[in-house]
Formats: C-alpha cells, sequence, structure tokens
C-alpha cells in the first residue's frame, strides 16, 4: 500500500513539475514575443510569412540614377570583385541591395528592424545561404542595405510622434549578429528633433529619444548590440602565433552618417518570462559559438585575479557594444539635458562574473574601419584597419 502511495506521490509530483514548466513556457512565449508593425500602424505578432513591405518603406523612383554612399561588393565580369564607396539608385534592383535599400523612415521601422534582428531573420534570409553556398568565397557576397531617410532621400528624425520614449531591444547580439550596411540621408534637406525652445535643427538623420533596454543575459548592449561581419576568418590561436593574419573574405558592416540623439542604454536583470526567454542565448555562445565570433580584451583567464582585475563579460557602448570588421563613419552622439542618462546600470547586478567594458560610443571594437582589397581569384580580402583592439 505505502509502495502504491510512493508511485502515484511521484507520478503526482512530476505531473505537477511538467504542468509548471509548460504554464511558465506559455507565460514567456506570449509575454515575450516578437511583435512588428505594419505601415498601416497596426501591431502584430511577426510570422515568417509576412510580407517586408509591409514593414519598411521603398525609396520613390524618382531617385533613380541618384549616386548614394553605401559601400557595396559587384562583381567587374566573372572575376573581380570591385569595391565601391558610392553606388547608383536603382528602384527596380532587388529591395534590400545597395540600389535599393530598405528605407527606415519612422520609429516603427526600426522597432522592426530590431524586433526581426533579434529573431535572426536577416540570418535566414541572407547569412545562412551565402554560407552553405559559400558566396562569400567566390565574390557573391550578399548582405542588407538600409538608409535612415525619408522616401525622397532627406534626412529624418526616428522618433515618438507624441514625445513619448520608444523602448527596443539592442540591434544585433551574440547569437544573431548584425552585419550589414546602414547609411543616413543622402538629399540635402533639414529635419527638427524635439519641439518648442528645445528644437534642433539637423541636416542628417537622426535617432532621438529612443531607449535601449535589455537584460544582464545579452553580452553585448548598445543601439546596436552586435555588429559582425560575413566571413570566417584564421583561429585565434593562428592569429596569436603569427601563422595567419586576422583576416577573412566576405563583407564587412557599415553604420554612417547619422545623429544619436538621447538615446539611453538600459541593463536590467531579467525576470521570469525574459529569463526562460533568453535562456538559450548565453548556452548558445558557451557551447556553439566559442571563439568564432567574439573576442574580449583579456582572454587570458588564469593571469586574472577576479576581485582586483575582473575579466569583462560584457560590452556596452551608446552606438554599439561590440563592433568587429565593420566602418563606423560621421557617427554624432548629443544629448539635449544633463540628467539624461546615457547608459544605466543600476538595474544590473555587477559582479565579477558579469563586468561591463563601458566606453562610452563603442563598447569594444575589434578591426574597425578595415582595408579592402580586390584579389584576382572573384573575391575580397579583408584585411588589418585603423581600428584594433
Amino acid at each position: 500500500m505505502k509502495k502504491k502511495k510512493l508511485k502515484v506521490a511521484i507520478v503526482s509530483a512530476v505531473c505537477a513539475l511538467f504542468v509548471l514548466l509548460a504554464s511558465l513556457t506559455v507565460y514567456a512565449y506570449f509575454t515575450t514575443r516578437v511583435y512588428v508593425y505594419t505601415n498601416e500602424g497596426n501591431k502584430e505578432a511577426f510570422h515568417t510569412g509576412m510580407q517586408l513591405q509591409l514593414l519598411f518603406d521603398k525609396l520613390v523612383p524618382t531617385l533613380d540614377g541618384t549616386e548614394i554612399e553605401l559601400p557595396n561588393y559587384t562583381k567587374n565580369g566573372d572575376k573581380v570583385l570591385v569595391y565601391n564607396e558610392k553606388v547608383t539608385i536603382d528602384t527596380d534592383a532587388k529591395w534590400g541591395s545597395a540600389e535599393n535599400p530598405y528605407v527606415i523612415s519612422t520609429v516603427r521601422h526600426l522597432q522592426n528592424l530590431s524586433a526581426l534582428q533579434s529573431l535572426g531573420y536577416f540570418d535566414l534570409m541572407y547569412l545562412n545561404e551565402n554560407f552553405e553556398d559559400g558566396d562569400y568565397t567566390e565574390g557573391k557576397a550578399e548582405i542588407p542595405y538600409f538608409v535612415i531617410c525619408n522616401t525622397d532621400g532627406t534626412p529624418t528624425v526616428i522618433t515618438s510622434t507624441n514625445g513619448d520614449t520608444i523602448t527596443i531591444k539592442p540591434i544585433g547580439s551574440a547569437q544573431h549578429p548584425f552585419v550589414g550596411v546602414i547609411g543616413g540621408a543622402f538629399v540635402d534637406g533639414t529635419a527638427t528633433i524635439g519641439s518648442g525652445e528645445n528644437a534642433k535643427t539637423t541636416t542628417v538623420s537622426a535617432i532621438h529619444n529612443i531607449k535601449v533596454q535589455t537584460t544582464t543575459n545579452q553580452t553585448d548592449v548598445g543601439l546596436f548590440g552586435y555588429v559582425g561581419f560575413l566571413g570566417e576568418e584564421p583561429k585565434q590561436a593562428d592569429i596569436t602565433a603569427g601563422t595567419a593574419e586576422p583576416q577573412f573574405m566576405g563583407a564587412t558592416s557599415s553604420i554612417k552618417n547619422l545623429l544619436i540623439s538621447d538615446v539611453q542604454i538600459v541593463v536590467k536583470e531579467p525576470n521570469i518570462a525574459e529569463l526562460i526567454s533568453d535562456l538559450f542565448a548565453p548556452l548558445w555562445e558557451k557551447y556553439f559559438d566559442e571563439g568564432k565570433y567574439h573576442r574580449y580584451t583579456y582572454t587570458n583567464k588564469e593571469v586574472k585575479d577576479g576581485e582586483t582585475h575582473p575579466e569583462e563579460t560584457h560590452h556596452i557602448g551608446i552606438l554599439a557594444g561590440h563592433v568587429s570588421y565593420a566602418n563606423v563613419d560621421k557617427i554624432s552622439v548629443y544629448y539635449s539635458k544633463e540628467d539624461i542618462k546615457a547608459i544605466d546600470l543600476k538595474g544590473a547586478n555587477l559582479t565579477k562574473d558579469n563586468y561591463y567594458s563601458v566606453s562610452g560610443i563603442l563598447g569594444m571594437f575589434y578591426n574597425m574601419n578595415c582595408k579592402v582589397e580586390n584579389v584576382e581569384t572573384g573575391h575580397c580580402v579583408i584585411k588589418m584597419g585603423t581600428g584594433t583592439t
């Protein structure tokens, strides 16, 4: 009789645990699910069949033939890849290409970029396909292109329409790095930041009054969390030993011609739903991504004494937390009031196991503004740039 009661008790406990886990999973799903905004202003849960034209804008056809500064890789014949600092707009070209980039003209579009990036959408659409086909070694590297401007190419201010602070997640993470090109306005014009006596005029596109908020589960934090590259570089051990150069074949990311205004970076401890939702991101980086994309200033853990010289585990910057092999050019940061906290870590439990490297505009960078060289075998070689660790 006692054994039967014990079996019943064990089965009941297992069932109760299963129900609890299922309930927590459902709760986490519905409280952390990713939403996007259509151009009609509708808020919808993202699904894979959703058409991107609902989520971004397009340039007007009258811009066809206009030159724009967006770094681009194009094939010249069958062998040589040409790196161009300028391309010519063609609204009949593939949408999302350098010639016909996605347009971010409202705060909804910026929210959509953040949401799609956190889902790994652009990995699926661009990066995975390039890696599987080996295109990045054959002169066919394809990454997404964005411009932050009005549809006629003039400057815009990405901000709330009613003055409220908009909250988004960092664009790009260690699991899903942002790999792409983002540029600002390319047609002369002005836009207004703020209102009343605090109004300011800008001749470049701006991102204004945005709060970027995440938890301590995310390694890299900033408006852009992790800015990566398309390609593979030699193993760090070979680079350290001097048997290989830190270079790769592929394409670099680029962020240029933008004003970052009153953008706040906030890090806090995760709640239950966020803890469950973020569970696999640290595991991915620890077991699947270790040493492939991520690097730290302090890489030799054995010589650190923990308390006095903790090894950084996180990177944080206003524009980007971590940048590898990317071009960052003509970026300005502005705060309209002294009491605006650019970086707020008060909600984070900062210990030797959760230590942030905070460096203003960029938290951590490696080979920034790198050199692009053409070769005769049909691909580009990206070499050491002006920015190193």
